[in-house]
């Protein structure tokens, strides 16, 4: 999870064109009051964020003040295609000391 807003970090204007946030995002909210909930984003103003919950359908309207972190899944092709690359190179490992194990074996 990406952390898109944290209130502990100066507010960054959302309603920009390079905002962070963009209608359809899937994020998940968290207030000061301690509640957290995944909201698909229908708008993005100065000052609030309105959006669907992910698991009701329910509408909700937040206000920015209200809000202490929203967090955003992304997709990272870079670190995605590292993690193949080293699983495929532990298994091709494996596999040269499993047949090395059974050439021995039979020596």
């Amino acid at each position: 999870m990406r952390t898109v807003l944290d209130t502990g970090t100066s507010l960054p204007r959302l309603d920009t064109p390079a905002t962070p946030l963009s209608v359809g995002d899937v994020v998940t909210v968290s207030t000061a009051a301690g509640w957290q909930s995944r909201l698909q984003i229908t708008a993005v103003t100065a000052t609030a964020i309105d959006g669907t919950r992910v698991d009701s359908d329910q509408r909700q309207h937040i206000e920015f003040a209200d809000v202490t972190r929203i967090e955003r899944r992304e997709f990272n092709g870079i670190q995605t295609a590292l993690l193949v690359v080293a699983l495929c190179a532990v298994v091709y490992i494996m596999a040269v000391a499993a047949a090395t194990a059974a050439l021995a074996g039979n020596l």
